[in-house]
């Protein structure tokens, strides 16, 4: 695994060895539940954005494809430890799932996949982590999730990322929040 950090971390190289310990850690968990095959590259990049502040517990990741994925990251956050740990084991799970189904990205995958996938990472890091307690699974209120669920049913077999779905920018949160009934 190769990892890269953004400008931001080069103000403190304290924190850049803990998430580089905390994420190496996690690797060897991961791979404990779930080996994969292509190698991997993690960016991260310091943030300031008020939703990995506030509602993500200052990290937010995404899998670019079964060798990439992005974490955007504040330690300043308190929580910010448990929560790479469980975001990152979430995005192994993505890169397994990209692995396997040969999908190269994120959106070439129909919003029905697009659940599955989601369902895949949760139920991997929370095996991964049965300690930590991801924000979504228990935060949102199941009314709200019954809510969202009519709104972007009738759209499952089209692509998240099309024009038409332009109004669906936040499907992937949407999509983790419907996957808290899951583990209810």
């Amino acid at each position: 695994m190769k990892l890269d950090f953004s400008d931001g971390f080069e103000k403190n190289s304290e924190c850049k060895d803990r998430v580089k310990e905390i994420l190496f850690n996690t690797l060897e968990r991961c791979k404990e539940l779930q080996q994969t095959k292509d190698p991997l590259l993690v960016d991260f990049d310091w943030t300031e954005k008020d939703f990995t502040l506030k509602e993500s517990d200052g990290v937010h990741g995404r899998t670019i494809s079964s060798e990439k994925i992005e974490i955007e990251i504040n330690t300043e956050v308190e929580g910010w430890q448990d929560r790479l740990r469980n975001q990152f084991s979430h995005e192994y799970a993505h890169k397994y799932f990209f692995e396997v189904t040969g999908f190269k990205y994120e959106s070439d995958i129909e919003n029905w996949r697009h659940i599955l996938l989601e369902a895949h990472g949760e139920h991997f890091s929370q095996k991964a982590y049965p300690e930590i307690n991801a924000y979504w699974r228990t935060h949102i209120p199941k009314k709200k999730i019954s809510k969202k669920w009519a709104e972007i049913k009738p759209l499952m077999n089209q692509n998240i990322f099309s024009e038409k779905n332009s109004r669906l920018k936040r499907l992937p949160t949407i999509l983790r929040i419907l996957n808290g009934i899951l583990h209810r």
